[in-house]
């Protein structure tokens, strides 16, 4: 995967973190802050493919995807859906793919604004959440830097 520099800070092309609200309430928070920001968009659904480990031996699995994609005031996709790493954790994501220094800002806009729609911070994950998957998850540990990277404090 590859990086960009903007404003001297280096940033992955792509946002991808895990976050607390399940994906039916998170859809609802991208679309009513799109449109409090006054941002262009249109909404699709899509398929997204992850594996499953089952018996140490990985499954191909599939999630709906709400895609919403901006067309002003930049180019964004952003992706909302859920992910079975496990028989009993779910991990609810969003991604925000293509980025660059065209639309970072506004990107980062759009994060911090829905952050804000929470409750709590995005990445203050139910201890029932934790104990389903594993304290320990790559996508647990990582979120609070993911967040933090986009500005959400």
């Amino acid at each position: 995967m590859g990086h960009f520099t903007y404003k001297g800070v280096r940033y992955p092309e792509k946002f991808s973190a895990a976050v607390w609200p399940e994906v039916d309430e998170l859809s609802y928070l991208v679309r009513t802050t799109l449109k409090e920001l006054g941002y262009k968009f249109t909404r699709e659904e899509s398929q997204k493919e992850f594996s499953k480990v089952v018996f140490v031996v990985p499954m191909p699995k599939f999630a709906y995807v709400y895609v919403f994609q901006v067309h002003e005031p930049a180019d964004i996709r952003i992706k909302v859906f859920n992910k079975a790493p496990t028989a009993s954790g779910i991990v609810h994501m969003l991604e925000i793919e293509d980025l660059n220094v065209d639309n970072i800002s506004c990107s980062k806009k759009f994060i911090r604004a829905l952050a804000s729609k929470m409750s709590r911070k995005p990445w203050k994950f139910s201890m029932m959440d934790r104990f389903r998957y594993g304290f320990a998850a790559p996508e647990y540990v990582r979120a609070k830097s993911k967040w933090k990277k986009m500005g959400v404090e």
